[in-house]
């Protein structure tokens, strides 16, 4: 591939990226990637399968999919293990789907705000933090991609087992999930 014809399918990349696809059956685009990978022309196949995503996106459940303690924000390495020394801060980085993308100006809206509840072994909450964290993300584009980062400081704990349940809630709609981390907090 000659650098015109890669710069041309850069633009129209870009520019299938930019409009928001339409609503098209979940089924027709499918089989419409299917012909169009069978045909060798992955673009359209790629372009395909991205509209079967976006017609079933607003009925995907707000959803963690992945969450992992991991030991800092820069390369998430994931921590070898759950414990902690007091007041040693708690990296979490989580992939979420679901969310509602609101539309505003051309721009595309992901809103998420994030409770804290720390309980005991047996599920008591021993505190919360509403509103913790929010998390917003403005572009141009529809995004399918969006992780979460959270730090979590605990001091003045005693040694123990503790539960991080994480909340978290979608500000342009009614959806909301949760996930939990055990943790162990050492002297």
């Amino acid at each position: 591939m000659n650098k015109l014809q890669l710069s041309v399918l850069s633009l129209l990349f870009v520019m299938l990226a930019a409009f928001p696809l339409s609503a098209k059956d979940f089924n027709s685009s499918i089989n419409d990637a299917r012909e169009a990978y069978q045909a060798e022309d992955n673009l359209e196949a790629f372009q395909h399968l991205r509209e079967s995503i976006f017609s079933i996106w607003d009925n995907i459940p707000l959803t963690v999919l992945d969450a992992k303690l991991v030991k800092d924000h820069s390369n998430f390495i994931p921590k070898d293990s759950n414990v902690y020394s007091a007041g040693e801060p708690i990296y979490i980085v989580c992939q979420v789907v679901g969310y509602k993308i609101k539309k505003i100006n051309n721009l595309n809206h992901i809103n998420i705000a994030t409770d804290l509840h720390l309980l005991d072994p047996e599920g008591n909450i021993l505190m919360g933090k509403k509103n913790f964290g929010s998390f917003d993300m403005v572009s141009p584009f529809p995004n399918t991609e969006f992780k979460v980062d959270l730090t979590y400081s605990l001091s003045g704990l005693p040694s123990g087992k503790y539960i991080l349940e994480t909340v978290l809630r979608d500000k342009n709609s009614n959806k909301r999930t949760e996930f939990s981390k055990t943790i162990k907090i050492k002297k």
